[in-house]
């Protein structure tokens, strides 16, 4: 027999979950190098390497995030990987994932909640990031490492960073209910955050996300100079 899952339980932890990422939100790389003291937080709990490669580039972090989403919303998922967007699929229960894709149906789409985790394949790499509201035909998500391409807000650049995005299911791999995981104490990870972000910093950052978007101002055309016609010399 099937044990009858808590939805109450479920849904709460799926709240949090989603709150801790909006928490996030709006904070930007400098350099497009997953270089913000923010994603060296996701890598440490995540128990990644905080040192640049070769190019200068640190270790990418969407997989981290998601973690250490949730271990501030007090939940420590079983992932084999969890610094690694691929593992989030296949350390999952066959009945706790969603198929979506072109194909998705509605009854499948009616089962995802705010706080699943959601996967993508890209260009031969693999991506995830947390559900925040669920639509018949798209969902908005929480996401690090990715762009402002579809996003939801106003951010300062184009840069890689913690993004809220409108996603079609077209293109959503699939959806992962993690929200079961057991329980932990919150306040490591919560502490930790802190090493790396200072209350300024999270001022700055909400600051700059309630900002409205620049009004577009069509630029003035340059007047064009006529060119002089050569004086026509006069017969004697």
């Amino acid at each position: 027999m099937v044990a009858k899952r808590d939805t109450t339980r479920l849904n709460a932890v799926g709240n949090r979950v989603v709150n801790q990422a909006r928490q996030d939100l709006g904070f930007q790389e400098h350099t497009n190098r997953n270089d913000h003291p923010i994603y060296s937080h996701y890598r440490t709990m995540a128990r990644l390497g905080n040192r640049r490669d070769r190019k200068g580039n640190y270790l990418p972090t969407c997989g981290a995030a998601v973690y250490t989403w949730h271990l501030q919303a007090g939940v420590k998922p079983n992932v084999a990987s969890p610094g690694r967007a691929l593992s989030w699929s296949t350390s999952a229960k066959r009945d706790h994932r969603y198929e979506l894709g072109p194909d998705a149906k509605p009854g499948v789409i009616a089962r995802l909640r705010p706080g699943m985790v959601c996967s993508f394949r890209f260009k031969n790499q693999n991506h995830v990031g947390i559900i925040e509201q669920v639509y018949p035909l798209y969902a908005v998500t929480d996401e690090a490492n990715t762009s402002t391409k579809g996003s939801v807000g106003f951010y300062t650049s184009t840069k890689y960073g913690v993004i809220c995005k409108i996603r079609f299911y077209a293109i959503v791999k699939e959806a992962i209910d993690w929200r079961d995981s057991p329980e932990t104490d919150s306040l490591i990870a919560l502490n930790d955050r802190k090493r790396y972000i200072s209350p300024k910093m999270d001022s700055l950052r909400a600051a700059r996300l309630s900002q409205p978007p620049p009004e577009y101002r069509k630029p003035r055309s340059k007047p064009t100079v006529k060119a002089k016609k050569p004086k026509q010399p006069t017969a004697a």
